[in-house]
């Protein structure tokens, strides 16, 4: 009710900032989760009040989507931000037509419409229609730093929001040269069915996106499903980590208890990690007690993904994978946890995942281990138990074994090499340089590559790539690779 309370009242809200500030050039409109990079929002008003508009022309200006088939005016979405010319609203309201628009939206036809639409549709009564622009996003802040956006969103957080500010000025400086008229024009063509970025069209993404559309390439749905990560490393946030994700940074502690007697040694399945130092093993042994508090931290979301802080997670070929599962091949109730598989059954233990490589678990699935009983069971088993001298990625495996949940094999995770780094079809790796990623210098490197790649040759990713394996090289340890028939 409260949040239909805010959509009806809108419009009340916008009549009292024109009666606040009766004279301003520009009006923006934002969430509270929005972040505004105030520096390129100045040198768009600038440049806009000087080279792009003319003394009359009006504008209404944002991330825009088209709504006609539900018989509701195109429409530029609040969360992105909203620019509109002060004479276009003082307009509005002189006309008495805001007034008449407040009546409709708190009594009348349009008291079940959202802010957005009642907006679009109240402009549209003295013929302003939307433009969009995309230094406007509604859905995506991961290019928060570029110079050319203007606002974007979500940023749940105060911190995520500052964080992001001081990203965006920090390169502010260096890339505002580039910022002219031609960036600040409304978008002479737009794709306004393309909701999970603002773009153009023309533009190389703009027309990405178009060919995507046309060949209905599902991986470019608007919803994207929600996802929390684990990191364990140093508490160092890896590049590929934006300040707006779901993220819980896991730093094992250097002490802890000693195995009892009665604990099992793999000695063959460890090999000579049975002798690793005492905190890598205190790693192992509190892992299953980190992943119980990322659930905690985030008890809603749609997945959990699993990683090391020396990992390479693609993020857009990530995104694609979540709208591919949960979109079309995976059932509602369906189980999942996935990544780059091995066989350890002949030293009598499930099937495993291999972390390094990038886990990933259904949100559903995690939360049944917790509401069974069985993730409290197995944090006891591997602290204090017979699991005491179970690597990890074993405990994962064993512990959801016990609800009846098997590993599953996919290409795309990676455990012992980046070769395919740029491919779109890779999700995650774990590059092997002096032990280590490699520094972020070279993580950089194989992100920015990836990424180049992906916006060319996004449109391959399909249900069958996203589709865990139906047969897998279940015993091929440094290369994840599907049966030969797949």
């Amino acid at each position: 009710e409260q949040w239909w309370c805010a959509q009806r009242n809108y419009l009340l809200g916008m009549k009292g900032m024109l009666m606040t500030f009766p004279t301003v050039d520009f009006y923006f409109l934002a969430d509270t989760d929005t972040a505004v990079f105030r520096e390129s929002l100045d040198v768009m008003m600038h440049l806009l009040q000087t080279s792009v508009l003319r003394a009359a022309d009006d504008l209404y200006m944002g991330h825009g989507y088209d709504l006609s088939g539900s018989k509701v005016t195109r429409i530029i979405m609040s969360g992105g931000g909203v620019l509109v010319r002060g004479p276009t609203l003082r307009r509005l309201a002189s006309s008495g037509v805001l007034l008449g628009c407040i009546e409709e939206s708190l009594s009348g036809q349009w008291c079940y419409h959202h802010l957005d639409w009642t907006v679009a549709e109240c402009l549209a009564r003295i013929n302003v229609t939307a433009s969009g622009h995309p230094a406007f996003q509604q859905n995506t802040c991961n290019e928060h730093y570029g110079a050319e956006v203007v606002a974007c969103h979500p940023a749940k957080h105060r911190r995520v929001q500052q964080a992001m500010i001081e990203a965006h000025a920090a390169n502010f400086a260096a890339n505002k040269d580039n910022l002219d008229a031609t960036w600040a024009f409304p978008c002479k063509s737009y794709n306004w069915r393309y909701d999970p970025r603002s773009v153009c069209k023309g533009t190389l993404h703009g027309a990405q996106v178009e060919a995507a559309i046309s060949q209905k390439v599902t991986v470019l749905r608007p919803i994207l499903p929600t996802v929390a990560f684990m990191v364990m490393g140093d508490g160092s946030t890896p590049p590929w980590i934006a300040p707006q994700d779901n993220v819980m940074m896991f730093l094992p502690p250097q002490n802890c208890s000693d195995c009892p007697a009665s604990a099992e040694k793999k000695r063959k399945a460890s090999g000579n990690l049975l002798f690793a130092p005492k905190p890598w093993w205190c790693a192992q042994r509190h892992y299953m007690a980190a992943v119980e508090k990322l659930m905690q931290h985030f008890p809603l979301v749609d997945y959990y993904f699993l990683a090391s802080a020396s990992a390479v997670v693609f993020r857009d070929s990530l995104d694609a994978l979540l709208r591919l599962l949960d979109t079309e091949v995976l059932q509602k109730d369906e189980d999942l946890f996935m990544g780059h598989g091995y066989d350890l059954l002949q030293s009598k233990i499930a099937r495993i995942i291999l972390s390094d490589g990038g886990i990933l678990i259904r949100g559903h699935t995690l939360r049944r281990l917790a509401n069974t009983g069985t993730l409290s069971w197995c944090i006891e088993k591997s602290l204090h138990s017979c699991w005491c001298w179970h690597h990890l990625d074993w405990v994962l495996a064993e512990c959801f074994a016990r609800i009846g949940v098997i590993a599953r094999g996919h290409p795309a995770f990676q455990q012992h090499t980046c070769k395919d780094s740029s491919s779109p079809r890779l999700v995650t790796c774990h590059p092997k340089v002096g032990g280590s990623n490699g520094g972020n210098a070279n993580v950089q490197t194989l992100l920015a590559a990836h990424r180049s790649n992906f916006i060319k040759d996004a449109t391959e990713l399909d249900k069958s790539w996203a589709a865990p394996c139906k047969r897998y090289m279940w015993k091929h340890h440094t290369e994840s690779r599907c049966g030969s028939e797949e």
